[in-house]
């Protein structure tokens, strides 16, 4: 047996010190929990995928706490005791309180789900998510669709947010684009088998998939049938099937603008121009870090820091 003489000892004890620094060592978003205020009449916020002072705020809308719920519960379109959704959409008011029981969902909501479901999800397209698989950090959101086994990942750029749906059952798999907001009118028309565009609200957008669809149908508010459009429809919306998915997953990004689609077509190019999902969500954090970086917390107990 090998006996280390002192100074190996106290070499080894140093390394180890420093390997436990390293460790140890935080940057501001580990602090951060964006469920904080999410329950209740509690601050009325949400944890959406989202960068400072962005215009996306990426969450989903939580049943019934977007719809029905009292009063003073989910402004912002989401509550942490649902254990449904309405969708995952893109503008929210996070931290909005003192209006009455409406709609509340956020603008512009994608449905992602695989087995064609009966026309009267349309109406009212709620899915159950396992709050087990539920997590939330500055910038990145995700959780699991229990019906299909969907894991969903969000994150966001300015004016752009992007989505990943990853399942094990490819295909055919469908998206339900709505407004969101049931008393907001939507506009949508494809342009391309990869993209489409249009507006809702005062808000223009433009959406692209890194698969192509490969039908495209309309729902009218009553009923799905053919088409490609969807003109100043409330309750309408499109949807989209996919039979060729890649191995990552369903890759959708979604730029907005006030001004026009060809507006929020350079912003999607300018902040998000590829299809790296980690490098955005990256991105999102690093921007988190460099604003949260001005402030100091000094203090032992890591829980009073969150």
């Amino acid at each position: 047996m090998k006996i280390l003489g002192r100074n190996s000892q106290v070499i080894m004890c140093l390394a180890f010190g420093v390997i436990a620094c390293v460790q140890v060592k935080k940057q501001p978003t580990d602090y951060v929990d964006p469920f904080i205020c999410t329950q209740g009449d509690h601050g009325q916020w949400l944890p959406a995928a989202l960068v400072p002072f962005g215009m996306v705020e990426l969450c989903p809308d939580t049943y019934p706490g977007s719809l029905i719920a009292d009063g003073d519960f989910a402004h912002g379109g989401y509550d942490y005791s649902d254990h449904l959704l309405r969708g995952f959409s893109h503008i929210h008011r996070g931290s909005s309180g003192g209006v009455g029981i409406t709609d509340r969902a956020g603008i512009l909501s994608c449905v992602p789900y695989i087995h064609a479901p009966s026309d009267t999800f349309f109406v009212n397209p709620v899915l159950a998510f396992d709050k087990s698989t539920e997590a939330a950090k500055a910038g990145y959101y995700k959780t699991n669709l229990t019906r299909d086994n969907i894991l969903v990942e969000l994150t966001a750029t300015g004016h752009v947010g992007m989505h990943r749906y990853s399942c094990a059952e490819k295909k055919p798999f469908h998206l339900f684009i709505n407004s969101g907001d049931r008393g907001t009118a939507l506009s949508c028309k494809t342009t391309s088998d990869y993209s489409l565009e249009g507006w809702v609200g005062n808000y223009y957008f433009v959406a692209e998939f890194n698969a192509p669809f490969s039908e495209t149908k309309v729902w009218n508010g009553k009923t799905l049938e053919d088409g490609s459009d969807i003109l100043n429809k409330p309750s309408g919306g499109m949807v989209l099937r996919f039979d060729e998915i890649e191995n990552d997953g369903l890759q959708v990004k979604v730029g907005f603008s006030l001004s026009s689609t060809g507006a929020a077509k350079k912003n999607m190019y300018a902040e998000c121009p590829g299809w790296d999902f980690t490098l955005v969500h990256q991105q999102a954090t690093a921007l988190w870090n460099n604003i949260l970086s001005g402030i100091t917390v000094e203090g032992d107990n890591e829980e009073d820091k969150t």
